[in-house]
């Protein structure tokens, strides 16, 4: 997609709240410190649903409309392991069962994104938030005390790429909701 003025690098998340990122860091603290490389600034944290890349503000206004039409119920995600991808170097704390609800709301995402014209990438879906970049690499490992987090809502965030490393800025959220008449997630929130 050409760049236009007021283009934006933009992708959908799962944002943790404060509670939830304090957790995750108490849950992780040796994972982090055995890792060596950079760590994720905790109001970096976050889970990538759905990597959108530049999208002009047309575009973003017509994300925004079939945004508002996602239809998912607020779920529970157990962030019960800690492992890393070697290749990437990066370590990570992530669920070992992803709730359904969770990939049929980045199916949704998906759809929605095709719909406002956008081309989403296409990488396979593996749930889990960075910790640390240009890490060593981190035994996988099952933790004794989970993250219990309660998701609400998704968002959609802003990339940007500074001279001392990422910052992504939460633009706008959405609620989870089920449709009308749904049957109710049975993930226990």
């Amino acid at each position: 997609m050409p760049s236009s003025p007021g283009t934006e690098r933009l992708f959908l998340a799962l944002w943790p709240d404060g509670a939830v990122r304090e957790a995750v860091r108490r849950a992780a603290a040796e994972a982090v410190r055995a890792a060596r490389g950079r760590p994720v600034p905790p109001d970096n944290l976050h889970l990538t649903l759905l990597f959108l890349g530049a999208v002009p503000p047309a575009v973003r206004e017509a994300l925004a409309a079939r945004l508002a039409a996602v239809r998912c119920a607020p779920f529970e995600l157990v962030l019960d392991r800690i492992g890393g991808f070697p290749r990437s170097r990066v370590a990570w704390i992530a669920p070992s069962r992803p709730p359904a609800a969770l990939h049929r709301l980045v199916g949704q995402l998906r759809a929605a994104a095709e719909e406002a014209g956008l081309a989403p990438e296409r990488r396979p879906f593996s749930p889990h938030l960075t910790l640390v970049r240009k890490a060593r690499p981190v035994p996988a490992q099952v933790l004794a005390r989970p993250v219990r987090w309660g998701v609400r809502r998704f968002w959609l965030v802003r990339s940007q790429t500074l001279p001392d490393g990422a910052r992504y800025t939460p633009l706008r959220a959405w609620p989870l909701a089920a449709e009308a008449g749904a049957a109710p997630d049975p993930t226990p929130v």
